[in-house]
C-alpha cells in the first residue's frame, strides 16, 4: 500500500518470517522504542523497540526499490510505502 501520510515505510513481521521461510537472508537491526498510531481503527496503538531491515523490491522487469523498513505488525497490509 502507498501511503502518502506515512512518516517510514513499514513491513509487516508475518511477511518477513514469510521471506526468512523461502530462503532470504535478512539482517534486522533493533532500533529505539517507538510510538505506532495506525489509522486503522481495527489495530491497536502500541510502543514498541524498532526493528529496521533493509529490502530490495523489484517492479517490474529492471527498476530494483531499495529502502530500509521498520518491522511492525500491519495488520491487513505485506508493506506500507510512504511517500517520498
Amino acid at each position: 500500500m502507498k501511503d502518502d501520510g506515512a512518516s517510514e515505510n513499514y513491513v509487516d513481521r508475518k511477511f518477513i518470517n514469510e521471506l526468512q521461510l523461502q530462503g532470504a537472508s535478512l539482517c534486522a537491526k533493533k532500533r529505539r522504542w517507538t510510538i505506532v498510531e495506525t489509522a486503522n481503527i481495527n489495530a491497536e496503538d502500541g510502543i514498541e523497540n524498532q526493528e529496521r531491515v533493509k529490502l530490495k523490491l523489484r517492479l517490474g522487469a529492471s527498476y530494483v526499490y531499495e529502502v530500509d523498513f521498520i518491522i511492525d505488525h500491519l495488520k491487513g497490509f505485506d508493506i506500507v510505502l510512504r511517500k517520498r
